[in-house]
Protein backbone atom coordinates (compact mmCIF):
# COMPACT_ATOMS: atom_id res chain seq x y z
CA UNK A 1 0.00 0.00 0.00
CA UNK A 2 2.57 2.72 0.95
CA UNK A 3 4.67 1.49 -1.83
CA UNK A 4 1.90 2.01 -4.43
CA UNK A 5 1.32 5.69 -2.36
CA UNK A 6 4.53 6.50 -3.25
CA UNK A 7 4.70 5.80 -7.01
CA UNK A 8 0.78 7.82 -6.81
CA UNK A 9 2.72 10.69 -5.22
CA UNK A 10 5.48 10.17 -8.39
CA UNK A 11 2.86 9.94 -10.78
CA UNK A 12 1.71 13.37 -9.90
CA UNK A 13 4.91 14.91 -9.82
CA UNK A 14 6.46 15.13 -6.48
CA UNK A 15 10.19 14.92 -5.87
CA UNK A 16 12.03 12.79 -3.45
CA UNK A 17 12.21 15.87 -0.62
CA UNK A 18 8.27 15.80 -0.85
CA UNK A 19 7.54 12.21 -0.96
CA UNK A 20 9.67 12.14 2.07
CA UNK A 21 7.59 14.46 3.94
CA UNK A 22 4.55 12.68 3.42
CA UNK A 23 5.87 9.09 4.17
CA UNK A 24 7.42 10.56 8.07
CA UNK A 25 4.10 12.53 8.27
CA UNK A 26 2.61 8.67 7.56
CA UNK A 27 5.10 7.18 9.78
CA UNK A 28 4.48 9.91 12.85
CA UNK A 29 1.15 8.55 12.83
CA UNK A 30 1.66 4.68 12.55
CA UNK A 31 3.78 4.96 15.71
CA UNK A 32 1.14 7.04 17.20
CA UNK A 33 -1.13 4.18 16.37
CA UNK A 34 0.79 1.50 17.65
CA UNK A 35 1.34 3.77 21.23
CA UNK A 36 -2.28 3.99 21.74
CA UNK A 37 -2.92 0.64 21.29
CA UNK A 38 -4.70 1.16 17.54
CA UNK A 39 -2.67 -0.82 15.39
CA UNK A 40 -0.23 -3.68 15.17
CA UNK A 41 3.47 -3.71 15.09
CA UNK A 42 4.13 -4.36 11.14
CA UNK A 43 8.07 -5.19 11.06
CA UNK A 44 9.58 -3.16 7.85
CA UNK A 45 6.46 -1.29 7.06
CA UNK A 46 7.98 2.12 6.16
CA UNK A 47 11.23 -0.17 5.09
CA UNK A 48 10.14 0.04 1.07
CA UNK A 49 9.40 3.67 0.54
CA UNK A 50 11.66 6.92 0.52
CA UNK A 51 11.72 8.47 3.59
CA UNK A 52 15.09 10.40 3.01
CA UNK A 53 16.61 13.50 2.40
CA UNK A 54 17.62 13.85 -1.01
CA UNK A 55 20.48 16.67 -1.92
CA UNK A 56 18.96 19.44 -4.27
CA UNK A 57 20.12 22.40 -6.32
CA UNK A 58 21.10 25.15 -4.38
CA UNK A 59 19.45 28.21 -5.76
CA UNK A 60 20.63 30.97 -3.17
CA UNK A 61 21.25 34.53 -4.20
CA UNK A 62 24.50 36.31 -3.96
CA UNK A 63 25.15 38.29 -1.05
CA UNK A 64 25.39 41.68 -3.32
CA UNK A 65 21.81 41.18 -4.97
CA UNK A 66 20.44 40.93 -1.37
CA UNK A 67 21.91 43.99 -0.55
CA UNK A 68 20.45 45.42 -3.73
CA UNK A 69 16.98 44.14 -2.83
CA UNK A 70 17.50 45.70 0.39
CA UNK A 71 18.76 49.27 -0.05
CA UNK A 72 16.34 49.79 -3.40
CA UNK A 73 14.23 53.11 -3.18
CA UNK A 74 10.39 51.80 -3.23
CA UNK A 75 8.35 54.20 -1.44
CA UNK A 76 6.76 55.13 -4.88
CA UNK A 77 5.30 52.11 -4.89
CA UNK A 78 3.58 50.47 -1.59
CA UNK A 79 2.85 47.28 -2.86
CA UNK A 80 6.36 46.39 -4.53
CA UNK A 81 7.52 47.84 -0.99
CA UNK A 82 5.75 45.30 0.42
CA UNK A 83 6.85 42.45 -1.63
CA UNK A 84 10.03 43.43 -0.96
CA UNK A 85 9.64 43.49 2.81
CA UNK A 86 7.92 39.80 2.46
CA UNK A 87 10.89 38.44 0.60
CA UNK A 88 13.44 39.88 3.07
CA UNK A 89 11.60 38.78 6.12
CA UNK A 90 11.55 35.29 4.60
CA UNK A 91 15.08 35.68 3.82
CA UNK A 92 15.53 36.10 7.40
CA UNK A 93 13.36 33.41 8.33
CA UNK A 94 15.88 31.44 7.07
CA UNK A 95 13.47 30.46 3.23
CA UNK A 96 9.90 30.50 4.44
CA UNK A 97 7.84 29.19 2.05
CA UNK A 98 6.19 32.56 0.55
CA UNK A 99 2.77 31.55 0.48
CA UNK A 100 3.34 30.81 3.96
CA UNK A 101 3.75 34.78 4.73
Amino acid sequence: FLKGFEQHLRVDGLKDNSISSYMNALRSLYREARRLGLMAFTPGLFDNVFTGSAPTEKRSLESDVIALILSADLSDDPRLALSRDLFVLSFLLHGMPFVDL
